[in-house]
């Protein structure tokens, strides 16, 4: 009986130290020594908006011109199928760059861009999926409908993907994020549908990525009209890989450019995963609520400066009873940013207070990570205007 409890007792002082050896592990993974990495606010930057301008915007891209050791920020304005192009070293508007609906320069609504130089870009639009080859002056050089190449049907505005372009100017391959709609998100084969490929200028070919959404999209349900399927992709051009983020997902997802696939946990500190939304019928009133209390992974972006990638997480607001609460509210959860190392594992993650910043526009410049601080609920918000908080990683001691 002794032999037994002897036995027992070094297998729990084992257990004990395998536990407190994968503390020290997590800890040593979030920690560097007895200092922490932390992003802290640095400058601002305000910039005015032209005529039929809109505070928010959906997609922005920073643009080192190296000739002119200037980098512009170029600004997508859905509202007039335009970029807004400011110079940052001016913070003035460096002008627009407008694009037809219709005729033979026409490419429907502007969905996404890539700046390759200053004199050619990338575009793609909404519903019907297409690629162009564009001057500024909005001349179409060339067009490629990768779309019916896969036999796939265009997205949906619920379909709403981050980061849809990554052009590799060493490779000239240009990767797509897909979302196309074959059937509803509250349909299981939906997740079974590719969310990315890749476009081949070299061979005009295209080519459909390994990626898919992870099997818990299959097992639970996170669809319907207030969903939480949306994904965002960023691209190492270090390792030449691509990173996927899911709303529901603590899990990270690369794939190379082989095609091999590895996933990594960096889940955050606040919560894992958020639960699957009732399986029944609600008003789109108490289906919004609902939405507004559930956590989830938005954003993921690779900082090739620093050689990290930043995961926005957007918290659960406190629901007041009685009070409505419409789209508009997104903008009021409050939110956290991890930091993570080139191999995923979590520097820090720090929350930051509400109604200070729009964590939904943001880019990366050598300076640092920008936010907008475009929030509606901001005291200082102003619709004509647009502002910028710089954050930069500083050493702090714990």
């Amino acid at each position: 009986m002794n032999k037994i409890l002897s036995i027992c007792f070094i297998l729990i002082v084992i257990l004990f130290l395998g536990c407190a050896n994968n503390a020290e592990k997590e800890n040593k993974g979030r920690t560097k020594g007895n200092q922490v990495l932390q992003l802290k606010t640095s400058e601002t930057i305000t910039l005015k908006l032209p005529p039929k301008g809109f505070y928010y915007s959906t997609y922005v891209m920073p643009y080192y011109d190296s000739a002119r050791r200037i980098t512009f920020l170029y600004r997508l304005n859905h509202r007039t199928n335009s970029i807004e192009k400011y110079n940052l070293k001016t913070n003035q508007l460096a002008g627009v760059l407008k694009f037809n609906y219709v005729g033979p320069n026409g490419i429907n609504q502007l969905k996404a861009y890539y700046i390759i130089s200053d004199s050619t870009l990338l575009l793609m639009n909404t519903y019907q999926g297409k690629i162009f080859l564009a001057k500024p002056n909005g001349t179409i050089l060339k067009r490629y409908d990768y779309l019916n190449q896969l036999n796939l049907i265009p997205a949906d505005f619920f379909s709403r993907t981050e980061n849809p372009l990554v052009y590799s100017s060493k490779t000239n391959i240009l990767n797509v994020n897909l979302s196309p709609l074959k059937n509803s998100v509250t349909d299981k084969s939906y997740y079974s549908i590719p969310i990315s490929a890749k476009l081949f200028f070299n061979t005009n070919t295209l080519k459909v990525n390994k990626i898919r959404y992870p099997e818990l999209y299959k097992e639970n349900n996170y669809g319907g009209v207030i969903a939480l399927h949306f994904f965002s992709s960023t691209y190492n051009s270090h390792k030449d890989l691509m990173a996927y983020s899911f709303n529901a997902d603590p899990v990270i997802y690369t794939e190379d450019s082989r095609g091999k696939i590895k996933k990594y946990d960096a889940h955050s500190r606040y919560f894992v995963k958020p639960k699957p939304m009732p399986n029944k019928q609600m008003s789109f009133e108490k289906s919004r609520m609902l939405y507004l209390q559930k956590p989830r992974y938005e954003s993921l972006m690779y900082d090739k400066y620093r050689n990290i990638y930043y995961r926005v997480c957007l918290l659960p607001i406190e629901i007041e009873k009685g009070k409505k609460y419409s789209p508009l509210k997104i903008a009021e959860m409050p939110f956290s940013i991890m930091v993570l190392d080139s191999n995923f594992r979590v520097i820090n993650e720090q929350k930051f207070k509400k109604h200070l910043y729009n964590v939904f526009e943001y880019f990366i410049t050598e300076k640092g990570l920008w936010i907008s601080a475009n929030n509606p609920y901001n005291p200082g918000f102003d619709e004509n205007k647009i502002s910028y908080v710089l954050f930069r990683l500083n050493k702090k001691k714990e």
